[in-house]
């Protein structure tokens, strides 16, 4: 927390042999993050990241071979969704055609202080193909 407000961020701890680095991927978000998953997307030979905020939107990171990694999309919550938080993110591939999808949840349940749920669609699961 800087002054009055909150902040987020993504630090990633590499190994190496005899030795840890890391490497800085976000600063000053304000939305935090929910979920990571960390694997090559593209297909280039790098991790990339995929991440799910609690403002619903999904963000990827793509990692290069200089240890960087630079924000490649962001996808907005979509309107049947708005209001709900991100809560899990998983990089699979589903079809079996050797490439990733995006498979991540939402949920949009009453909180602690309302019991009315946040969205009218309560949540759900939405999954994304990459096109290379």
């Amino acid at each position: 927390m800087g002054g009055n407000t909150w902040s987020h961020r993504i630090e990633v701890q590499l190994s190496f042999p005899g030795h840890f680095q890391t490497i800085r991927v976000t600063e000053g978000e304000k939305s935090a993050f929910r979920a990571l998953a960390a694997r090559d997307l593209d297909g280039g030979g790098s991790v990339d990241l995929a991440t799910v905020q609690e403002d619903g939107s999904v963000r990827l990171f793509r990692g290069s071979q200089d240890l960087t990694f630079t924000l490649a999309l962001v996808e907005p919550a979509t309107r049947g969704r708005t209001g709900c938080s991100g809560y899990d993110i998983h990089l699979v591939d589903v079809d079996g055609d050797g490439r990733l999808e995006i498979i991540a949840s939402f949920a949009g349940e009453p909180t602690g202080v309302s019991f009315e749920p946040v969205t009218d669609s309560g949540g759900g699961i939405q999954a994304w193909r990459l096109h290379r």
